[in-house]
């Protein structure tokens, strides 16, 4: 699709060469899909990376650059994507730039203790130290969720600046083709998702306690709590989790489809991000049981594919979940309603408003 007015766009987050930027991660394939909507659009899009040599033609309208080739002042646009996006921007001579549009995972408070915000100490600093200078020097910045943006706002300002675009799940998906967990015994219940390591160790020991105790329970319901996604397991027992580790993304599907039901945690009892996996489970048919606290439940709730349980409970957790394996839903109206409702085609016409420059809070009406 051409749209009205080519622009040359530049799209960072990690240095790492584009080849070991696998989609397992659900970061990586934010930046991706975003360049890949883009570029769909008619835009010049730079997926800049930190590649070796030429730059080289990945499809149409769309290159993988390296940092050392890119010429920031010939871009109309960047796209920089979490705080190490804009921080390698800043390291390669890119600040300042007339229209960086800055898009955040999570946003931090001032000091430790913020509700919503799980990220403590030099970390927590590191990262607030990072997003003022991103208010200083963004044109616009895009958070995924309205409590980020009200946390933003009452930490830097910029109101008329920040706007809420939340991420999205793939319109055309793959077709189920076999069961890769059939050898199991019981049915399963899949959690798709990083539980972190040394950046954020005081919510993957939470989640590690929090996957052991629900496992133990699920067991009672011959239901197999499965983790897919990177993070410290050390403390799994393998009696409560079976860990399969990072999975691509395109292979990830089949583990939704031949699931029983798809778990989502909240990070306390109080979150301020986005479940992406929330989006990804319904989009495949499977049901979803959700905590309270996870922002995005209006969409398990729209979709009418499963439910949302207290917070901390994993007896009832584990019930809910059974629960939802065993119920007769509408698995392809919840479908539909994610690829008509949700896909990235309908995020990408926003953010490319953005990099026209267009007015932050009209944008959010749209």
């Amino acid at each position: 699709m051409r749209t009205r007015l080519s622009l040359k766009i530049a799209a960072l987050y990690r240095l790492d060469p584009l080849e070991e930027t696998p989609e397992h991660d659900a970061a990586v394939l934010w930046w991706k899909r975003v360049a890949q909507g883009l570029a769909a659009r008619g835009h010049s899009v730079d997926l800049i990376a930190g590649t070796q040599g030429c730059p080289r033609r990945l499809a149409v309208h769309l290159r993988s650059v390296p940092y050392t080739e890119a010429h920031w002042h010939r871009y109309d646009a960047i796209l920089t994507f979490f705080d190490r996006g804009f921080t390698n921007l800043m390291d390669y001579g890119g600040v300042p730039h007339p229209r960086i549009i800055s898009n955040l995972g999570s946003v931090v408070g001032a000091s430790d203790g913020v509700p919503g915000v799980y990220f403590y100490g030099e970390r927590r600093k590191w990262l607030y130290s990072v997003q003022e200078r991103i208010a200083a020097e963004a044109r616009f910045i895009n958070v995924l969720t309205e409590p980020s943006r009200e946390l933003f706002v009452r930490q830097h300002g910029r109101a008329e600046d920040v706007v809420v675009i939340p991420q999205g799940v793939d319109r055309r998906i793959p077709k189920p083709r076999h069961n890769p967990v059939g050898s199991l015994e019981d049915r399963t219940v899949v959690y798709v998702g990083s539980i972190y390591g040394i950046r954020q160790k005081e919510m993957n020991l939470v989640w590690q306690h929090r996957l052991n105790s629900l496992g133990r329970e699920l067991r009672k319901f011959k239901l197999r709590l499965c983790l897919i996604g990177p993070g410290d397991t050390e403390l799994l027992d393998p009696e409560a989790v079976v860990c399969l580790g990072p999975i691509d993304h395109n292979k990830v599907w089949d583990y939704q489809y031949f699931a029983a039901a798809g778990l989502v945690l909240a990070q306390g009892a109080v979150q301020h991000n986005e479940s992406t996996k929330l989006y990804h489970y319904l989009r495949a048919g499977l049901p979803v049981v959700s905590e309270e606290p996870v922002p995005n439940n209006h969409v398990l709730e729209q979709a009418g594919l499963g439910f949302v349980s207290p917070y901390g409970d994993d007896r009832r957790l584990a019930e809910l979940l059974s629960d939802a394996a065993s119920r007769r839903w509408n698995r392809k109206q919840a479908m539909r309603h994610l690829k008509h409702h949700h896909s990235w085609d309908l995020r990408i016409p926003r953010i490319e408003a953005l990099c026209h420059g267009e007015n932050a809070l009209a944008v959010q009406r749209t």
